[in-house]
């Protein structure tokens, strides 16, 4: 038996054959494949897809693939989600984007301060709120301040950018951490001076200075302002009595006469 070489066949090895026959898919003519309508390739081994997919998708064994804002057997319409097409190309309503207008808009854009997707805004370090609008503290400000467009407002005795150091002005720190003020000093940074015997109880003390009550007076509100207390016959105001019914005097001191009769008896 004799075998032709590849590419040949017939009797006298002259007549060049094709490749795989063409697969059954066309006809040899010599030694290439015409292939018929729905198959291409060298050997007339692939399926063809129709119109070539209009150069909008990739032909996949027959079937288009068709890219994203292109459908139909052939990939020959074109569609947008949120929008309209005008003049072979995508115009989408207000507050939506992207090729098939799918992706929607952030408010405000995230104020610059983070990524759009999909109409959520994910913000970037140091930013949050649901815009990205808001500034924030490293560290929280480690509670103890208030954060303010991105800086920190410290309480009374603590400073730095952070509020991460303590802040006084008379008395010194324990080992825990906590503040002790030097005596006659008190408040969050030891810096209010405090009153001598808190002013007896009778008054307020502002900064080592007591704001007595009514009816006291003195530097530490320990002497009445009126004589006697008004003798208990009336109230005293910024040293003045301001006597009850049926007593005066300048501190109270005498009943109301009356066509020869005490008031009041």
């Amino acid at each position: 038996m004799v075998f032709c070489k590849e590419g040949f066949k017939g009797v006298l090895f002259s007549v060049q054959g094709c490749l795989n026959d063409c697969s059954g898919n066309g006809r040899c003519k010599d030694g290439s494949c015409a292939c018929r309508l729905g198959f291409t390739g060298p050997d007339c081994s692939i399926r063809d897809c129709p119109s070539a997919c209009h150069n909008s998708g990739v032909c996949i064994n027959g079937v288009c693939d068709c890219e994203k804002g292109f459908r139909g057997v052939a990939c020959e319409e074109r569609f947008v989600l949120n929008g309209k097409i005008v003049e072979g190309f995508p115009k989408c309503e207000k507050g939506w984007t992207g090729s098939v207008c799918d992706n929607e808009l952030c408010q405000a854009n995230c104020n610059e301060n983070g990524h759009c997707q999909n109409g959520t805004c994910l913000c970037r370090p140091g930013y949050s709120g649901s815009l990205c609008d808001v500034h924030e503290c490293e560290d929280q400000c480690l509670a103890h301040g208030a954060c303010k467009n991105g800086k920190c407002l410290c309480s009374v005795g603590f400073s730095g950018h952070k509020c991460q150091f303590r802040s006084y002005l008379h008395g010194k720190l324990k080992d825990d951490g906590s503040l002790v003020c030097d005596l006659g000093w008190a408040g969050a940074a030891c810096n209010t001076r405090e009153c001598k015997n808190n002013c007896f109880d009778r008054g307020l003390c502002n900064n080592g200075t007591c704001a007595c009550f009514s009816q006291f007076t003195g530097e530490l509100c320990d002497q009445l302002a009126c004589k006697d207390n008004c003798n208990n016959n009336g109230i005293c105001y910024k040293t003045r009595c301001y006597c009850n019914e049926g007593f005066t005097g300048e501190y109270c001191e005498k009943r109301v006469v009356i066509n020869g009769m005490v008031n009041g008896d």
